[in-house]
């Protein structure tokens, strides 16, 4: 019988430490177009420095967990795992001790073939629960590590730990097996939807562009004033570059 569950969606491990939220791509995509002005290091390094400012990592996250949500539910479409999912919302911590981001789903699941999937590889079901599920200093698991708890005694499984507390432990045992299905790495699924959401595309690139022109025009006009009250020596080549750039404009600066 199917049966909808609010869920966490396997496989995806969160946003801290994934190099998921970096900004890699945007030092390609700001400085690698022909057509942009050039700029000397002292704009680069500005604007490398200045850059994760301007980005919505609230809006790029979400959609990025959506993209995510949607490629590992197909790939657990495809095994017969699920037979629909609906995207809910991204839950991150409030510091990141002791847990990362998960992402809310709600899946369409025959919870009884999930759990005779697992029982037909048991020994290894019995060793992910160990992995997973048991204590040690430092830890204490809030589930048993016992597939027969899992289970439960009945024949329907109706007294089991999965029955009863579908929230987390379909997750879990959806989690396993995607494990046990073949040599595709998973990860490269999460990876290859987040190329589908360029970071980019949440940058407020206009407030960037004018603060980079008021920051460096600024600048230039103060070497001005230095040269015309001899604090500096107008023929230094650094003093020149730095006068060049009064009255330039990156307004026309475009992205790759």
């Amino acid at each position: 019988m199917l049966e909808l569950v609010k869920t966490w969606l396997p496989v995806f491990n969160g946003f801290y430490g994934s190099g998921l939220e970096d900004d890699q791509d945007l030092e390609y995509t700001l400085f690698n177009n022909p057509d942009n002005p050039k700029m000397n290091e002292e704009h680069k390094n500005w604007l490398l420095e200045a850059v994760t400012d301007y980005i919505c990592y609230s809006d790029y996250c979400k959609e990025l967990s959506d993209a995510i949500c949607e490629g590992i539910s197909e790939e657990l479409k495809s095994h017969s795992l699920i037979t629909n999912y609906k995207f809910e919302k991204l839950s991150s911590p409030k510091y990141y001790n002791f847990s990362n981001d998960s992402i809310d789903v709600e899946f369409e699941v025959d919870i009884i073939h999930l759990i005779e999937e697992c029982k037909k590889d048991l020994a290894e079901f019995e060793k992910y629960l160990k992995d997973h599920y048991t204590s040690y200093d430092g830890f204490m698991s809030s589930y048993s590590n016992d597939p027969q708890v899992w289970f439960g005694l009945e024949d329907d499984y109706t007294d089991g730990l999965i029955m009863n507390d579908t929230g987390h432990c379909i997750g879990s045992i959806l989690q396993f097996l995607l494990s046990g299905n073949d040599n595709t790495t998973y990860q490269d699924i999460v990876y290859e939807a987040a190329s589908e959401v360029p970071i980019y595309d949440y940058l407020d690139y206009d407030k960037m562009l004018e603060d980079f022109n008021d920051h460096f025009e600024t600048d230039a006009k103060s070497i001005v004033d230095d040269i015309e009250s001899g604090d500096v020596d107008e023929t230094d080549p650094e003093v020149i570059a730095r006068r060049d750039l009064i009255g330039q404009k990156l307004f026309n600066f475009k992205l790759v």
